[in-house]
């Protein structure tokens, strides 16, 4: 079956969707997205995607964005048209066309694209044996204001993450440049240490994950405590449990560092988390909230 793509407005065969070569997403990298996971036909805290995207192109000064109701009509349009339940759903949005030159004020109408593949989830011996985290050379520079803004110029994080599986990791960890854990190239981190949760706060040089975000919203209403602080890298080696996050793992235990292992060998913690946010999944698709 063919893959259907909404591109600004239209639902087109993927090989009939184009963007101009003019496109600033294309020439110097102004473009933002969101990754989402769909679950019964629902995506998970869609508007906070949405409401990340718009705070991104709100500090990057764009014009004329598409709205947010244009937006979720366009996600769920694109869902339907590919006749899937669960899936991986991405949004992009460019600058749009402009002048061939890094001038952003040439840019009158951003350009909105939308892909939604099946998603089949990741065997639960997967979630059992845990993911491997490498350490890599790259620096997060806790100082760019960038590191809030969800930009497909993602070579960063190519790179780290290449390095990374050179090592047999699954996943990089990122320093910032005080040498303090900032986040993975695709996942925020969280440690566990005497049943306390704690994870890299914004100041590390991260991106706020929603799923992040989710989990500190669970924890806090179940009455586990979660600080958002500072974290070294000696912290992470000692802590009791170490987990990631993202929207299409949701929480996954890592249980190597450096080829060493990491945590005591439970994830008492790690694991209750996962059962309160597929809680929570369940909760909020099954009551229409998106």
């Amino acid at each position: 079956m063919e893959k259907t793509i909404y591109i600004d407005g239209k639902l087109l065969d993927l090989e009939f969707a184009q963007i101009s070569v003019q496109d600033h997403g294309l020439l110097y990298g102004n473009n933002l997205f969101e990754t989402m996971r769909c679950y019964a036909g629902k995506v998970f805290r869609l508007d906070r995607h949405i409401a990340r995207l718009w705070e991104s192109a709100a500090f990057l000064g764009w014009p004329d964005l598409p709205d947010t109701e244009e937006m979720l009509a366009a996600v769920k349009t694109t869902i339907v048209a590919n006749s899937l339940k669960n899936a991986a759903i991405r949004l992009t949005v460019t600058s749009g066309k402009g002048a061939l030159r890094p001038d952003m004020s040439s840019c009158r109408k951003p350009s909105m694209f939308i892909f939604a593949n099946d998603l089949v989830a990741l065997p639960e011996e997967e979630y059992s044996k845990g993911w491997k985290l490498g350490s890599v050379m790259l620096r997060r520079n806790q100082y760019s204001s960038l590191c809030k803004v969800k930009s497909a110029n993602y070579l960063d994080n190519i790179l780290a993450r290449r390095e990374a599986a050179a090592q047999g990791a699954n996943e990089a960890l990122l320093l910032n440049t005080a040498g303090m854990v900032a986040e993975g190239s695709i996942s925020n981190i969280f440690i566990v240490q005497d049943g306390v949760l704690a994870t890299p706060d914004i100041a590390s040089g991260l991106l706020p994950g929603v799923t992040r975000q989710a989990v500190i919203d669970i924890a806090g209403q179940t009455g586990l405590e979660v600080m958002e602080r500072q974290i070294s890298l000696s912290e992470l080696k000692q802590a009791d449990e170490v987990f990631i996050t993202n929207s299409l793992l949701e929480i996954m235990p890592v249980t190597e560092f450096d080829k060493l292992p990491l945590g005591n060998g439970s994830q008492k913690i790690t694991g209750l988390m996962r059962r309160l946010y597929k809680s929570a999944v369940e909760t909020e698709i099954s009551g229409g909230i998106e």
